[in-house]
């Protein structure tokens, strides 16, 4: 007579050891995931307090005269320098025809620096000068 095993009530230890490593993977890569949002949400950050470094510099003076070139200072764990360059202006209409007479304005260019030397940010803005 033929004895019939009873049908095994679990997993064999190849199916569980499967079934880990894919767990392991998957962990692998979510973790992966989270840690690279997280670089990208810290620059986003540096570069949002950049911004608003920028905009109080820029805000803190209506004419270009008011800035001197070369000028540097330090906010937080920042620093940034000012560049202030001359420069015509010559407003066009859509057309190519000068609207009114060309004046003098600033180009101001602050760069933002963090704790190494490179250039981090660099915003520009435009100034008229004073009339004399």
């Amino acid at each position: 007579m033929l004895q019939h095993k009873a049908p095994s009530k679990g997993f064999t230890l190849l199916e569980a050891l499967v079934a880990l490593v894919i767990a392991a993977i998957a962990l692998g890569s979510l973790y992966r995931a989270v840690g690279q949002g997280a670089v990208t949400a810290n620059a986003v950050s540096d570069r949002v307090e950049m911004a608003f470094i920028a905009h109080n510099i820029f805000s803190s003076a209506v004419f270009a005269d008011d800035f001197e070139s070369g000028s540097t200072g330090a906010e937080g764990r920042w620093f940034w320098k000012v560049s202030v360059a001359r420069e015509m202006i010559h407003p066009r209409n859509m057309s190519g025809h000068d609207v009114i007479v060309p004046f003098s304005a600033g180009k101001i260019q602050i760069s933002i620096y963090g704790s190494n030397s490179d250039v981090n940010q660099m915003f520009t803005a435009w100034k008229p000068f004073r009339v004399p």
